[in-house]
Formats: C-alpha cells, sequence, structure tokens
C-alpha cells in the first residue's frame, strides 16, 4: 500500500510489468491504522512517510501478522517461515 495516487501506481505497474494491484492510500487512513505512517529522517530532514513492512490480510481482511521495519536481507524467507510455505 502506498500514499502515492492510484495515476502513480498504475505508471509503477506498467514500468515494472507488475501482474498484481498496488493499493492507494492518499488519506494515509488505512496506513496510520496499521501503524506504518511514521516520521521518517532522511539527510537531517524529518518528514512523514511509509515505514518499510509486510502487512498479512486473510480472507476476510483480517490482519493476522505485521512485520514491521521490514528489511531485504531475509524478510521473504521469514515471512514464508511465518506463513508456513
Amino acid at each position: 500500500m502506498s500514499a502515492d495516487p492510484p495515476k502513480a501506481l498504475k505508471k509503477f505497474v506498467d514500468k515494472c510489468d507488475l501482474t498484481y494491484t498496488l493499493l492507494s492510500d492518499e488519506s494515509q487512513e488505512t496506513l496510520k491504522k496499521l501503524g506504518v505512517w511514521v516520521k521518517k529522517k532522511m539527510y537531517g530532514k524529518e518528514y512523514l512517510g511509509v515505514a518499510r513492512s509486510t502487512v498479512i490480510v486473510d480472507g476476510d481482511n483480517i490482519v493476522t501478522h505485521i512485520f514491521p521495519k521490514a528489511s531485504v536481507k531475509g524478510h521473504a524467507a521469514e515471512v514464508a517461515e511465518t506463513l508456513g510455505v
């Protein structure tokens, strides 16, 4: 999920040839509820943005797992192990 508008996400999907849908939350309402709209710092400046996280939602739209501060190294294996796949 991204705070970017749907039009920007569509351009990204097309550019990267993605085969799945990206979700937009321009109002940040859901991002805030999930606890992933956070204060960040870069080059000494603070701003609000989406924390790189993984949120698992089941077929009933219930959040079953949240992996805050997801890092590239080992993250996919951690998620797969948690989900038993």
